[in-house]
């Protein structure tokens, strides 16, 4: 029988094996010793622990419940120790390889590249995924916008809502397919840090005033989504406040000049469907806004919102024709009611002059007579 413990790692929890938490301990306390004086040496420690974290959460997935030495060892081997980095050992590194390209969770994962963009990097990012030459690709999907007629401006919209962009160096490694080792993470972390450094230079005395312009107009950005947000909560705070008031008096409360006594009496659950609809629709636009301002949105909870957005909205649009159908069913309705009354008003007034005159020529007949 063997002690288990609970760790947290990169904010996670997982039951291990003592003997495998010891192995996991010496193995990043190896990495701190090895990279802590060199530049860029806690971003690479932070990425291998989440590459870690990663193939921890894969093992929950299938079902492992508590993570053995076994799964620790082959965990480290794949990824490989600082000693294999430093003496180049090109025959660990190439097993090391091997074993990432033949591994099911080694798969070429879909983000937008930053490093390699003109608006988002959405289609720098499926060159990647397809491995395919990004100025050829762009140039098709140019071509496309010209004959879409704003369709696939419309998915490339979608596109950077969705897609999640390739932020650290671990997912620039995975955007290319390349295997997620000690080795390619610090490649990957100095390249970085070498590309900042010559943006900074390049930038020279305009970066200055271009950061301050870039955060003007990230103020005004933000404002004015956080008056949109507030307005389209002011907006179904209205709205939900007059549907209620149609229900408490109907007679003196109208919305859309629909029948209010039609509304309660008739179409009460069509019109009560047709409000959740048209507030929800309000409401979540608003609250993906307060939501990214505040943190980070995680890709499932954008498909949700935006899958739940559309629903919604269809529901509004489909209760919305129905219930204006019925309202125009009973002006038809009311209106042929009211030409029939005034048909029959007139039918009866003639009766009534028909009469009138076969009374008179009776009594002039009468008078004849006599």
């Amino acid at each position: 029988m063997k002690k288990n413990v609970q760790i947290n790692l990169c904010g996670r929890i997982f039951n291990i094996d003592e003997d495998a938490f010891l192995l996991l301990q010496k193995y990043i306390d190896t990495l701190h010793l090895h990279f802590d004086r060199k530049e860029g040496g806690s971003e690479i420690i932070d990425d291998i622990e989440g590459r870690i974290c990663e193939l921890f959460e894969e093992l929950k997935s299938n079902g492992v419940q508590g993570i053995t030495i076994e799964h620790v060892e082959e965990i480290l081997n794949r990824i490989g120790s600082p000693q294999d980095l430093d003496m180049q050992d090109q025959v660990g590194a190439n097993t090391s390889d091997a074993q990432e390209k033949t591994d099911s969770f080694r798969q070429r994962k879909l983000y937008r590249n930053p490093k390699d963009k003109i608006i988002a990097g959405v289609v720098s990012g499926f060159a990647n995924y397809f491995d395919l030459d990004v100025t050829l690709l762009r140039f098709i999907v140019v071509l496309l916008f010209l004959v879409s007629s704003g369709t696939l401006l419309l998915a490339y919209i979608l596109c950077i809502i969705i897609i999640p962009e390739a932020v650290s160096p671990e997912q620039q490694l995975k955007m290319r397919g390349e295997p997620v080792n000690i080795s390619n993470l610090t490649e990957e972390v100095i390249d970085t840090m070498k590309d900042a450094a010559h943006n900074l230079r390049e930038s020279g005395s305009l970066s200055s005033f271009g950061s301050v312009l870039k955060s003007v107009c990230l103020f005004f950005v933000k404002a004015f989504l956080v008056l949109l947000a507030v307005i389209l909560f002011f907006c179904a705070a209205i709205l939900t406040i007059t549907c209620i008031l149609v229900f408490i008096d109907p007679r003196s409360f109208h919305i859309f000049n629909w029948d209010s006594r039609l509304l309660v009496n008739t179409l009460a659950i069509p019109f009560m469907i047709y409000v959740g609809a048209f507030v929800s629709t309000l409401l979540i636009p608003a609250y993906g806004i307060i939501h990214s301002l505040i943190q980070r949105m995680s890709v499932p909870l954008r498909i949700f919102l935006i899958v739940t957005w559309l629903v919604t909205l269809s529901a509004t649009i489909t209760m919305y024709s129905y219930i204006d159908g019925k309202e125009d069913r009973r002006e038809i309705e009311a209106n042929e009611t009211y030409v029939e009354n005034i048909e029959d008003e007139e039918d009866a007034a003639d009766g009534d002059t028909e009469a009138v005159y076969s009374d008179s020529l009776v009594t002039d007949t009468l008078h004849a007579d006599v």
